[in-house]
């Protein structure tokens, strides 16, 4: 199966800022943040393609359209995710947290995004 490339420009600590954003929007629903972390890997060991991976964050996240839109810059050009996103929902959905975790923590969670990065380089 062919997938395409995933930005370049996307740095390790892009991906963990972002894979820390969904724990903590998912921290009362623990399933569905293990879900995107198997997405991702179904990603990296091309088991699907990047349009899946697309049609699933749209479900994923539908209820949090702020990650949908900072899912983008994970995008190759071209397959970006378009969203309106209206005042009320930009504000709810925007706040910053309080990184709490360890690096260690963050390792093993970022491993989808990470290995990607590092491929996508070579």
């Amino acid at each position: 199966m062919r997938r395409s490339r995933v930005n370049a420009n996307i740095g390790e600590a892009e991906a963990l800022a972002f894979i820390m954003k969904v724990k903590y929007e998912f921290q009362d629903k623990r399933e569905k943040y293990e879900e995107f972390l198997e997405l991702m890997k179904d990603f990296k060991a091309q088991r699907i393609d990047t349009e899946a991976v697309k049609e699933r964050v749209m479900e994923l996240f539908k209820e949090h359209q702020y990650l949908i839109s900072r899912f983008n810059i994970f995008m190759p050009s071209g397959h970006e995710i378009s969203l309106p996103l209206d005042d009320d929902q930009q504000e709810s959905d925007g706040l910053e947290f309080k990184d709490e975790h360890n690096d260690d923590e963050l390792q093993g969670d970022g491993v989808a995004l990470k290995d990607e990065q590092k491929n996508d380089e070579e």
